[in-house]
């Protein structure tokens, strides 16, 4: 888990498991309110890579909730894919 920064500001943290030997998964990314749509998701996220490369970790998965429009496009932008897709029907 790491908190992300702007100098000595605290504005968010980012969770990353190590699933196995090459495998990791971002559990949670938060922007605490009033940082939102600055960068510091996107920012973090390049840098999370450095360290899951550093580990030896050879990809790294995420949840995104199919509403959570601008949390999918972040992640598109950074070469994230669809691998599995969950639908449900409000009967």
């Amino acid at each position: 888990m790491f908190i992300i920064r702007d100098g000595d500001q605290e504005v968010g943290m980012i969770w990353l498991a190590q699933r196995s030997n090459e495998k990791g998964f971002i559990c949670d990314v938060n922007i605490w309110e009033g940082n939102q749509g600055r960068g510091y998701g996107k920012q973090a996220m390049k840098e999370l890579e450095l360290v899951a490369k550093k580990l030896g970790l050879k990809s790294i998965g995420l949840h995104v909730f199919g509403h959570n429009q601008i949390a999918r496009g972040l992640y598109e932008k950074l070469g994230y894919i669809e691998t599995d897709i969950l639908m449900e029907k409000k009967i």
